[in-house]
């Protein structure tokens, strides 16, 4: 919804097979699922081994998804980049229906549904804050 909001590039971790290259002023939105308050481990090697090639002007930002909280897993993400002299500028969590069925009821419709509708404040926000950082081109949302 991020991507169609602000009309930006949706890149899976799997189609990137080379270097990250960002325009001048250009964003980039890294969206993950958030697994026991961490990054699920694909991911972490994804991080590890991605290379980006971008300028100062470059605004980088985490959006995590998550049943409650997100723990770590945004900051995680942040620590990855600064390895690689990058860093994340803004971190979001949007709180989507939980999956973990032993402390969530898949089958609460009514739940799930109220979940749902408490995303788009949250969306809303995130999506007015990323269009105030779209400078030049379109951003490119990595769809982990």
């Amino acid at each position: 919804q991020v991507a169609e909001a602000t009309d930006d590039n949706i890149i899976s971790i799997t189609e990137i097979t080379e270097k990250l290259h960002l325009q001048p002023g250009e964003s980039l939105g890294i969206v993950i699922p958030t697994y026991f308050y961490w990054v699920p481990s694909n991911v972490q090697e994804f991080l590890e081994n991605l290379e980006i090639d971008c300028d100062e002007n470059s605004y980088i930002y985490c959006i995590a998804t998550c049943g409650g909280t997100s723990g770590q897993a945004s900051q995680q993400v942040g620590r990855y980049l600064k390895k690689k002299g990058k860093y994340v500028n803004a971190y979001f969590d949007i709180v989507t229906p939980d999956n973990w069925t032993p402390m969530f009821d898949a089958n609460n419709k009514d739940k799930i549904a109220k979940v749902i509708e408490n995303e788009k404040p949250q969306l809303d926000k995130i999506i007015s804050l990323s269009c105030v950082f779209t400078i030049i081109s379109k951003q490119s949302l990595l769809n982990i």
